[in-house]
C-alpha cells in the first residue's frame, strides 16, 4: 500500500473525517465501472460521488463542484476546494472545475440510480459513521479553537 497523505492534520474535524473516509473505502463503495480495478494501491478510484456526499453530512453548506473531462466531483467548503479522491488520477494531474452539481443530481436522477449511487453512499455513511459516530454527535466532540 502506498504512503497515505493526508490533505488536512489530524487533530481537525477535516482530518478526523479524511481518516475515517480513507479507512471506509472499499471496491464495494467504488463505482461499479472502477471496482474491477479497485485495489489498496489506488483506493480513493471511484470513491468521489460517495465520499463527497458523506462529507456533506458532516459539513454542510457547501458547493458541489463537477469537473466534466475527469467526470469528478469535489467539494467547495468556507472558500476551500476539498477533494480525498483527485488523487486517484495519478500525482500532478491538475483537476479543473466546471460546474456545480446539487445533491439530487448525485442520488436521484437516473444515471446516479443506474450507477448504484444511492446504495454505494449508504454502505460508506454507514462504515463512517462506525468510526466517527453521526454527525452530530462528531461536532459535539470538536473543539472549535
Amino acid at each position: 500500500m502506498p504512503k497515505e497523505e493526508r490533505l488536512f492534520a489530524p487533530e481537525t474535524p477535516l482530518g478526523k473525517f479524511e481518516f475515517a473516509v480513507r479507512r471506509a473505502w472499499c471496491q464495494e463503495t467504488a463505482y461499479p465501472g472502477n471496482q474491477p480495478e479497485w485495489t489498496l494501491d489506488n483506493p480513493a478510484l471511484g470513491q468521489c460521488a460517495g465520499t463527497l456526499l458523506v462529507l456533506m453530512d458532516y459539513f454542510p453548506g457547501g458547493k458541489i463542484l463537477r469537473s466534466e473531462k475527469f467526470h469528478h466531483y469535489a467539494y467547495e467548503f468556507r472558500g476551500q476546494i476539498v477533494d480525498f479522491t483527485g488523487e486517484q488520477f495519478g500525482p500532478g494531474v491538475k483537476i479543473e472545475f466546471d460546474g456545480e452539481r446539487a445533491r439530487a443530481d448525485l442520488l436521484e436522477t437516473e444515471a446516479a440510480i443506474k450507477a448504484g449511487t444511492p446504495e454505494r453512499y449508504r454502505l460508506l455513511a454507514y462504515k463512517v459513521r462506525e468510526i466517527l459516530g453521526c454527525p452530530d454527535q462528531f461536532w459535539l466532540h470538536q473543539s472549535m479553537c
